[in-house]
């Protein structure tokens, strides 16, 4: 590859962080049928869950301090996830869950800088603002593993399966929650796990709505000038 071609991959890489992090999580959802109860099943979820944590690591160089944020949390979240796999230790799969949700947790705020920050939208903004949306029922399935791992009984309707596979036992449960659907037999029972579909609803609703209210703001016509007095136009001379 010639240096003016590599130069060129690069640049079109930076500029489209958002949208490689977006096919990114897709893959995880399309590839949800083949993380099967069994070695094979496991493994690959293992590897999609650590590439998406490498390319949400790629996608805050953005922002510097929350590049450092996430570099340092993606280290132990991917070490541990490894560990998890093959000692099948409880305690480091939760630890990974939990570091893997922070560094989601860091990507976002990175992607709502973008999505709010002032300027036209770009097609790399739009795909920021996908993201987030998506994003949201994926951090959610980190959470809910967690509290299925420290309160079990937390949902019922859940089936008998590898801890290493609850993250993905749960994306269907989640991105229901976010998408206002209900078309599953998970339900929260305990009151922490209550709590936390509550806040994931309230999460993507006040997102939504501080979307619309972005775009529209920045599509409406200024009806106010210099001079006017309540978008009512100019004040009449009063005569002395």
């Amino acid at each position: 590859m010639s240096e003016h071609a590599r130069a060129g991959a690069l640049a079109w890489l930076r500029g489209n962080r958002n949208l490689i992090l977006f096919l990114s999580l897709m893959l995880m959802i399309v590839l949800l049928p083949a993380f099967e109860h069994s070695a094979k099943g496991e493994l690959l979820l293992t590897v999609v869950s650590m590439f998406i944590i490498f390319v949400a690591v790629a996608v805050n160089g953005r922002s510097r301090p929350l590049f450092w944020i996430a570099l340092v949390l993606a280290g132990p979240a991917l070490v541990l996830r490894g560990l998890a796999f093959y000692n099948h230790s409880a305690a480091a799969l939760l630890w990974s869950w939990a570091f893997s949700a922070a560094v989601l947790l860091a990507t976002m705020l990175r992607l709502l800088e973008d999505v709010f920050a002032p300027g036209a939208v770009s097609r790399d903004r739009l795909f920021a603002c996908v993201t987030v949306y998506v994003l949201i029922g994926h951090l959610w399935c980190y959470f809910y593993a967690i509290i299925v791992e420290l309160t079990p009984g937390a949902f019922t309707g859940l089936e008998e399966s590898s801890k290493v596979l609850r993250v993905a036992d749960l994306a269907y449960f989640s991105l229901n929650v976010v998408t206002m659907v209900a078309l599953t037999d998970v339900q929260p029972v305990s009151k922490t796990a209550q709590t936390l579909v509550v806040l994931q609803e309230f999460a993507s609703v006040f997102y939504m709505a501080f979307v619309i209210a972005r775009l529209a703001a920045m599509y409406s016509p200024a009806t106010t000038k210099p001079g006017d007095v309540d978008g009512d136009g100019p004040r009449p001379r009063q005569d002395q």
